[in-house]
């Protein structure tokens, strides 16, 4: 994928190219889309005999929540690392499986929890001094997690390397964050209630799916329209941090050099 050369593109410029580096392998961001969305149900149905949307303060449904969110913890993470491997291997021309998605991240999930783990604590120390540090923070050391995948670095390191390709650009970064996070959660949020009229249409009541408690197929659609969702906030940031790395290089490579000649050398 050709990258634009000179300056950070605007969030409508990242909004259509995630929209078209998500169509150029469809197959393989939808059905990444679809497994947390088959998982997630399926062991609530085992644990509580019914998706868990309202908890009860009994201890043992309390034991099973944890017992869940356990699972859908592992679920995603998992899911998020095949989803950013799918992302690169996309921008980078290739049309990678769903199987090589999962199979290309695996070998990386203790990198990728140990970064992802000092980067949550890194912000949440910032949220508990003040609020602005921890924004700061989180958009000081975004790329990090990504990074374990996109640069096969970890830890500190990927840490300092998100910081070095944050520098001078961090309101830029934020405003691209904010206006992608919301227009992906816009656009996915009437696809999936067009899709949810359009069953309750089917079943003879438009609004069936927004009945309370609502039925498991409108959750269903609602919890697969958030991941698709998040697949394009991942693709975002994959083309957003190699945007940052081009600008990175290109800035070093214009940046004027010390002269190697001897000391006491005429000029």
């Amino acid at each position: 994928m050709v990258l634009p050369v000179g300056e950070l593109p605007g969030a409508w410029w990242f909004f259509t190219r995630s929209w078209r580096t998500l169509g150029a392998n469809w197959r393989t961001f939808l059905f990444l889309a679809a497994v947390p969305t088959i998982i997630l149900p399926c062991a609530a149905s085992l644990i509580f005999g019914s998706y868990p949307s309202r908890p009860s303060a009994s201890p043992s449904v309390w034991t099973a929540h944890a017992a869940f969110t356990a699972i859908a913890a592992i679920v995603m993470v998992v899911n998020t690392m095949a989803l950013i491997t799918a992302a690169h291997r996309t921008t980078e021309g290739e049309v990678p499986t769903v199987g090589e998605s999962y199979a290309l991240s695996l070998g990386l999930v203790t990198q990728f929890l140990w970064t992802g783990l000092l980067y949550v604590v890194i912000v949440i120390a910032g949220l508990v001094l003040l609020i602005v540090p921890g924004i700061v923070m989180a958009i000081r050391y975004f790329a990090a997690p990504y990074l374990v995948i996109l640069e096969q670095t970890s830890g500190r390191r990927a840490l300092s390397r998100s910081k070095e390709l944050s520098q001078g650009r961090k309101l830029r970064i934020w405003w691209r964050e904010l206006g992608c996070g919301v227009l992906f959660s816009l656009t996915l949020s009437l696809g999936a209630a067009g899709l949810t009229i359009a069953v309750g249409v089917a079943l003879g009541n438009p609004l069936a799916g927004f009945a309370e408690p609502k039925p498991l197929w409108a959750e269903t659609i609602e919890l697969y329209g958030n991941i698709v969702s998040e697949a394009l906030f991942v693709i975002f940031n994959v083309l957003l941090i190699k945007c940052l790395r081009a600008l990175l290089a290109g800035s070093e490579a214009s940046s004027p050099r010390l002269s190697a000649r001897p000391v006491g050398e005429g000029s």
